[in-house]
């Protein structure tokens, strides 16, 4: 077996001067004494000068085989399986970069996704997501109380279900420990063993001790209630059983009537911007369905969202509701099966510039939800009972605004067309004092939400 060492992100360290010894020593410890030959990816301009001016044998070079050591970035990840037979078979791998832009542009998980962890995920690496402040940091030494993940999380398993009470600098490691305990379930190793043994003693401690049932009443303050939610909800997506843990993670589930095999029309024109695409559909907590969607947007970046509220929430020291409380599922065939732990309205989200025009979903099982669209829903439809649906979430779609509130605020409304005036009125004198189109390219949203991760909640109130 070879061995792989990890660069500092991002790979231009490897210029700076100051850190040549290092490298070097680095580059010399991954040959092994070999003196072969340094395959070096051609843009490393300034790594490949360094490491010539050291006495090893250097080339810029793709991937190939004969090499002693290759020095590469983790930004692709061509040629993962050779690289990986490669130090399988004794080679030296020096790879590094970053992964935080990544997270920031796609949707997917970086633990499993980011290219450079095509690669070194089966070598037991993973770059995350995740950023350092500058600063000088101090090398560890080897003691009980150093930070590690394994031993962290079963002494808090044993806090949680025992009682075993924690060090206090344990109790510090508690929100690192939650980072880390959800980037670990994230990766859906189910075919390994210390994988599912690590899932299999978390599922037994949110049997055991349930998960806080957070609210506005019931609010979470401690870092232990606040590790608790996070790691149910992250259980709950990693576990084969979900379906058994609900009563544990939600105790109070509504049981609201559904329709079958709803069609809903959308318009699937958009401009420079992904757009929502409101269903009138909802999914209560935990409760799955199938969507069929047309065989023109599989494949083209569309996806399912589940919930509206979609502002994370998790650095607040005071939670009233969980951190994240929304899905998204990528469109990948054209029956695809979605839900979402705490349930949510169903959104489709439209790609930028998109011309697809009318589109037909079919949703197999769904709760309805008050919902008013200008020049679509007629008064006597809304008052005869569209505004009565069972969802507790509603939304009012006019020509330039879409708002999205609790079901009670809008079931008392007699004349939504009124409504659709005044807001129609409101966002057309925005237009005109902006000295733009009166039509909005895309309609603004407003959704209620009851915390968010910055700023002051306006509270409302109607009559």
């Amino acid at each position: 077996m070879g061995k792989v060492g990890s660069s500092l992100p991002p790979m231009s360290y490897l210029k700076r001067q100051a850190l040549a010894p290092f490298l070097i020593n680095a580059v010399r410890w991954l040959d092994e004494g070999r003196n072969g030959t340094v395959g070096i990816l051609p843009k490393l301009n300034a790594a490949h000068a360094l490491l010539s001016q050291s006495g090893l044998t250097c080339e810029k070079t793709g991937f190939k085989q004969g090499l002693s050591v290759y020095v590469c970035t983790s930004y692709k990840d061509a040629h993962a399986a050779d690289i990986q037979e490669f130090v399988a078979e004794g080679g030296g791998l020096l790879i590094g970069g970053h992964a935080w832009y990544w997270a920031q542009t796609h949707s997917g998980n970086a633990v499993t996704e980011y290219p450079g962890n095509h690669i070194l995920n089966k070598m037991g690496f993973s770059i995350l997501e995740d950023t350092l402040k500058a600063g000088l940091y101090e090398a560890l030494h080897p003691c009980s109380k150093a930070y590690h993940f394994r031993r962290m999380l079963q002494n808090f398993v044993g806090h949680v279900t025992c009682g075993q009470k924690l060090a206090e600098h344990e109790q510090a490691c508690l929100k690192r420990l939650g980072g880390d305990c959800a980037k670990y379930l994230r990766m859906g190793a189910h075919d390994c063993s210390s994988y599912n043994s690590i899932l299999t003693m978390l599922t037994n401690m949110v049997k055991k001790a349930g998960v806080p049932q957070v609210c506005a009443s019931c609010p979470v303050k401690d870092s232990k209630d606040h590790l608790l939610l996070h790691m149910g909800t992250e259980v709950y997506k990693a576990s084969p059983n979900p379906d058994d843990l609900l009563p544990y993670i939600i105790k109070d589930r509504p049981n609201l009537p559904t329709v079958s095999n709803a069609r809903v029309r959308i318009n699937s024109d958009t401009k420079g911007s992904e757009e929502w695409k409101s269903t009138g559909l909802y999914l209560s907590p935990g409760m799955k369905t199938h969507m069929a969607v047309p065989s023109q947007i599989v494949g083209k970046g569309w996806e399912v969202q589940i919930g509206c509220q979609t502002d994370y929430v998790g650095n607040a020291d005071k939670l009233i509701r969980a951190p994240v409380v929304h899905e998204r599922f990528p469109i990948e065939s054209d029956t695809i099966q979605v839900s979402n732990l705490w349930g949510g309205l169903i959104y489709l989200v439209a790609p930028s510039n998109c011309q697809e025009g009318e589109l037909e979903i079919t949703v197999e099982e769904a709760v309805r939800a008050p919902y008013y669209k200008s020049g679509e829903t007629s008064v006597a439809d809304w008052v005869g009972g569209v505004r009565d649906a069972p969802a507790p979430w509603a939304e009012m779609e006019f020509e330039n605004i879409i708002m999205t509130v609790p079901s009670e605020v809008v079931r008392h409304i007699d004349q939504p067309d009124k409504v659709a005036e005044v807001w129609d009125s409101i966002m057309r004198s925005i237009a005109e004092l902006a000295a733009k189109p009166a039509k909005f390219p895309r309609k603004e949203r407003f959704v209620a939400d009851v915390q968010i991760s910055a700023g002051k909640l306006a509270i409302s109130s109607s009559s």
